[in-house]
């Protein structure tokens, strides 16, 4: 079980008989149940070939173990 405490900013024209609602919605993009799509920036074969592009040459030996494909 995770808690966490956090602070709500409202904009100041929020109408007092909306605030429950805006106030429940107001953490729902945080949820730790949400399911989203997982994000990769990079895929296994683009991160080796970077890294063997820009370690020093002394690392290269032990990047030489992960095969290109």
């Amino acid at each position: 079980m995770v808690h966490f405490a956090a602070t709500v900013a409202l904009r100041g024209e929020t109408p007092f008989d909306d605030l429950d609602r805006t106030l429940a919605a107001a953490p729902a993009p945080f949820d730790e149940e949400i399911e989203v799509p997982r994000y990769v920036e990079f895929t296994r074969l683009e991160l080796i070939a970077h890294a063997k592009k820009a370690y020093h040459p002394r690392h290269l030996e032990w990047l030489q173990n992960f095969a290109d494909a």
